[in-house]
This record gives structure tokens, sequence and C-alpha cells, in this order.
């Protein structure tokens, strides 16, 4: 069977189970406005392609992957430094697509290295191997990394920090279609809730809650039936997927913060669009209790604060504060 049949019948089975787990009542929606904006570096350099951002500490760390450092901004943009640096020799980073902060350890996910590198007070402290690094969000709690994978052993792994040892997989893949296609289908950002984790597919749309301590699943919350989700569908049934390797982006970041996970949405349509962030309560059960609708056409990175939303607008190339209410 085609890879576009495949699709379609898994998407039809979504829609139908949203008519009765959907509901858009108590959905508020606001259209939200520039607050503050950052385009360049102290040196006058600019920002290029900023792809994982992280509030931390009222700062806001940034990944620019063309610079391979992490950038470390004060909330009023006014101050900037920098941890890492691109390079080849021991503390460089050669390709960083990811990074987690975690009791002021920053660890870099470097893909040209497999590895993931530790970082303290800005200072190199040493790497661990990590297997099939994808440019996902990952975690670290107490001595573990939470690693997102694509394989048919599993959704995630888990590694710890300080032991040589190999690593353990653990959930199951959404099936759609066959190994190819399933394995290309599940891309998960992997998001630290107090005690749980949250899976964000970036082609399916649901996301998932784990336990912490087991590694096992919760609950899944179907999104099929909210707005941004059921317009892509509907774009995407619409459209003939050759290759098994080949899929339409969803959610293209997530985000989370005290029991709220933020999702950053594609918009389908004549033009492609990424400017929606649906907000996902996670207690006592997961519901869409909010949408965002950020006034620039394409932003592909974001992070979130009590007071603020911050989004990298790619096309413009800078990084954009909005005020909203928690």
């Amino acid at each position: 069977m085609k890879p576009r049949y495949l699709f379609i019948g898994f998407l039809c089975i979504m829609l139908f189970f949203s008519c009765i787990t959907n509901t858009r009542k108590e959905i508020a929606s606001y259209d939200l406005f520039v607050d503050k904006s950052i385009a360049e570096y102290p040196d006058t350099s600019f920002f290029s392609e900023i792809r994982c951002m992280q509030y931390y500490n009222n700062c806001i760390y940034t990944m620019d992957v063309s610079r391979r450092d992490i950038a470390v901004l004060d909330t009023g943009f006014n101050e900037i430094r920098v941890i890492g640096r691109g390079g080849n020799g021991p503390g460089e980073l050669t390709a960083p697509i990811s990074f987690y902060i975690c009791a002021d350890s920053v660890y870099v996910v470097d893909g040209g290295t497999g590895r993931i590198s530790t970082f303290l007070n800005e200072s190199y402290i040493g790497s661990t191997p990590i297997d099939r690094a994808l440019d996902k969000r990952f975690f670290y709690r107490e001595g573990e990394f939470f690693v997102p994978q694509k394989s048919p052993r599993g959704l995630f792994l888990t590694k710890f920090k300080d032991r040589s040892d190999s690593c353990s997989y653990y959930g199951d893949l959404e099936k759609v279609g066959n190994e190819m296609r399933t394995v290309t289908m599940n891309g998960r950002d992997l998001l630290f809730a107090k005690d749980c984790f949250i899976s964000v597919p970036d082609a399916l749309p649901f996301i998932e809650k784990y336990d912490i301590k087991t590694k096992k699943l919760i609950q899944k919350y179907d999104l099929s039936g909210i707005e941004v989700f059921k317009n892509n569908i509907d774009f995407i049934l619409k459209k003939d997927i050759r290759s098994d390797k080949s899929y339409y982006v969803l959610t293209r970041d997530s985000y989370g913060i005290d029991g709220h996970v933020f999702l950053l949405c594609s918009n389908y349509g004549d033009d492609y669009k990424a400017r929606t962030i649906v907000r996902v309560s996670l207690y006592p059960e997961m519901k869409v209790i909010a949408t965002y609708t950020l006034p620039a056409d394409y932003y592909n990175s974001i992070c979130v604060s009590k007071t603020h939303i911050y989004a990298f607008n790619a096309l413009e190339a800078k990084i954009e504060s909005f005020r909203y209410e928690f």
C-alpha cells in the first residue's frame, strides 16, 4: 500500500476520535505583539539560524547552528555572553544541534562528534557519548539523559552521564505504514515536567505523558480536533506523499514550563507559515487552554517564561519577545 494512503488512514482515525476527545470551548485565542527584539551580537554579527532556545534564571539561552555556540541574553536584550565555540578540539563544538540547562550546567548535543558536551560557568567539563543524536529537545535529571530517537528499538533512550555502559531504550513507536515510514514519522521532543515528561511528535497530531521513573506511557492526548492541527491535516490529506522518508511537520518546536506545554505549529496553505502557538495544560489532565498568533509569518524556535514568550523570527533573523498572561 502506498505511503499516502497509509498516512491518510492514520489521520482519519485521529480525526474520528478527536470528535470525542476534543472540544473548542474554553480555548482562549490571543494575537501577540512584539515587545522587544534583537538581531545582532555585540560584535555586530547577525543571528543566522537559531534552532534551540531555553529560558533559565532570568536569561534566554540560544543556539545558533552557524556560529556553533550558545549565546546568553538578559531579558532586556542588553547583555550577551557566549558559552562554547566552534571547532574540532577538546571542548569545542563541531555541529551542535540541541542543548538543555539543569542546575547551572549546560548540556549540548554535538551531532558532529556523537557526544553530549557539558559546560559549567562557561567552562568545558567533559562529554558523554550518545547514540544517534537528533536535533530534538532532550533533558537531564538526576544523572540521567533522556534523549529522543528515531529507531525501531524505541522512541527515546536513557543514559547515565557518568557511566560508559550501554544505554536503554523505551517507548513504542506510533505505527504509520511500513517500518521505514514509521521510523520517519516518530521524531519527538522530550520535555521534563516535574513528576513526568512529555513526548511531542513533530509529524503526528498528539502529545504523550510518561512516568519519569518507570518510563511508561501515562496518557496520550489527541490534538487533531484543534483548529490549527485540523487545518493542517486537511491540507496534508490532499497531497501525494511519495517517499517513506518525507513528511509534513506539524509542530516545529515545543517548550515546557510549570505544568504547561507550548507548541509552535506549522500553518499550511498557499504559503508555508509557522506562527501559531498552542498551549496545553498538563494537570490534572492534559487539555488545550489557549492559542497565540505571532505577527510575522515564520518562526522556528521558542522559549517561554511566566511573563513572556520568546521566538526566533526566521525571516528577519531576530529574536522577539511577546508579553502574555500565564
